[in-house]
């Protein structure tokens, strides 16, 4: 097992809420219940409120006075503007942040901390508890150069280049499973839409290398189409942000980038299959380029979409 240092490092934990209420609490204890606090490394907890209008503020505040609780004097109609003011206060010499539906388990930090020796960004599996259909997944990556400790290394740019061509067999990016360096916290997210971090994620890996840690250390919680990442403007938002940000760097990386915005499409398509907007489905599933995968799907939007949907995961 990696050592840590004798020196306790300082974590800042960043979340951004609005009408957190009926999660806020759950996510807070299992940040204050990590292994390790207090006598491996300290913790800050920085909480932007985007002008919540249930009792998510009033909680925090009764309950988690330890909280550096930050509100948005309006509402900004997203999270990214709450994650820049906290990212320019973190004073940690780590960074996470966390969705304010999120739950982390018990030995996230610290084995992130153990991680952290390797490279300035650490990633890792994840639980995804869906309880629209009642099912636990451990969604854990499999990499042929893990080491005893379960960390698998990225080299310089490794990741970054599968971001851009958007390779599934890549290491783990949500944001809710990333732990980086301080020295990496200029890196602020866009604010035209308020809500994408798809950007955000590529800078930050570009030109570092990385490392993950092949366990699941949090869980996501699926509601359903409650779910940010089922709203429709979030997703079309997310599509056009994501092809605007791949073309920035389609001068540079022409053949990673044609990839990642076939994929985009293909991703979008199965969004709209998803939701049963074969119309729109088909549309995306053209501009995806061909594969088998592709033309199935397209096929079932006529007949035999109900059948893939109860069977395989389509999207998310």
């Amino acid at each position: 097992m990696t050592i840590l240092p004798n020196n306790k490092p300082l974590v800042s934990v960043i979340v951004t809420t609005y009408n957190a209420a009926g999660s806020i609490k759950r996510l807070l204890d299992s940040v204050y219940a990590q292994q390790g606090l207090g006598t491996v490394f300290d913790l800050e907890v920085i909480v932007a409120d985007d002008c919540s209008s249930d009792h998510t503020v009033e909680i925090i505040g009764q309950q988690f006075p330890q909280v550096r609780l930050l509100v948005n004097s309006q509402n900004s109609g997203g999270p990214n503007k709450g994650r820049n003011r906290a990212l320019n206060e973190a004073k940690g010499q780590w960074i996470a942040i966390a969705d304010d539906d999120d739950e982390w388990l018990p030995s996230r930090i610290m084995r992130q901390l153990q991680a952290a020796a390797k490279a300035p960004i650490v990633s890792s599996g994840y639980r995804y508890e869906d309880l629209s259909h009642g099912r636990s997944t451990d969604r854990v990556s499999s990499f042929q150069h893990t080491d005893n400790d379960g960390f698998a290394y990225f080299e310089k740019n490794k990741t970054f280049k599968q971001l851009l061509s958007r390779d599934n067999k890549r290491q783990s990016c949500y944001i809710g499973s990333l732990f980086f360096s301080a020295s990496l916290k200029d890196r602020l997210f866009e604010e035209t839409y308020g809500w994408l971090d798809v950007d955000w994620i590529i800078r930050l890996f570009e030109d570092n290398d990385s490392v993950e840690v092949c366990q699941p250390l949090y869980i996501r919680w699926f509601y359903g189409e409650a779910n940010l990442s089922m709203n429709p403007r979030y997703r079309a938002d997310d599509y056009q942000g994501a092809i605007d940000c791949l073309q920035r760097y389609a001068a540079q990386y022409p053949v990673e980038t044609a990839i990642g915005i076939k994929r985009a499409n293909g991703s979008y398509a199965r969004y709209h299959y998803l939701k049963g907007d074969m119309k729109h489905a088909r549309h995306y599933f053209c501009k995806a380029g061909f594969s088998l995968k592709n033309l199935v799907y397209w096929l079932t939007t006529f007949v035999g979409s109900n059948w893939v949907k109860k069977h395989f995961n389509v999207f998310g």
